[in-house]
């Protein structure tokens, strides 16, 4: 059974290699280009067939990744949240962890890397699961 992620990343580009890649790896993705519409999407989907994962970048306009993490913590908890950024945002991303993220991964994305950190963050639903 697929795993249903939302990405929530400003930038139109990252998004779709994300989402191509993310799909490859048997995912279901849906986008959201900003945080405000990444948490209605979250909570939308939560009355259907519910979100099992976010990847979440942290420099966006309007919300940045850091309040769509409290947001997410508190509405939706036990969701894992990996985020995303530059490698200059690694104290950001550490202070993103302790605050209960599950992970962080560092664009430009290696792709094996990605891989395997989404495989631990977003393990894949076992059938009747």
């Amino acid at each position: 059974m697929k795993n249903r992620l939302l990405i929530i990343d400003d930038e139109p580009h990252i998004c779709e290699g994300l989402k191509d890649r993310l799909e490859a790896m048997g995912h279901d993705v849906i986008v959201a280009h900003d945080g405000r519409t990444g948490l209605a999407l979250m909570a939308l989907e939560a009355r259907c067939v519910p979100l099992n994962g976010v990847l979440l970048d942290v420099h966006m306009p309007v919300m940045d990744g850091i309040e769509v993490l409290r947001e997410l913590l508190v509405q939706h908890p036990g969701v894992p949240v990996l985020m995303m950024s530059a490698g200059s945002d690694r104290r950001v991303l550490q202070e993103a962890v302790r605050m209960g993220a599950r992970d962080y991964v560092l664009k430009p994305f290696d792709a094996t890397l990605l891989k395997e950190i989404c495989a631990q963050v977003f393990p894949l639903l076992e059938d009747g699961a």
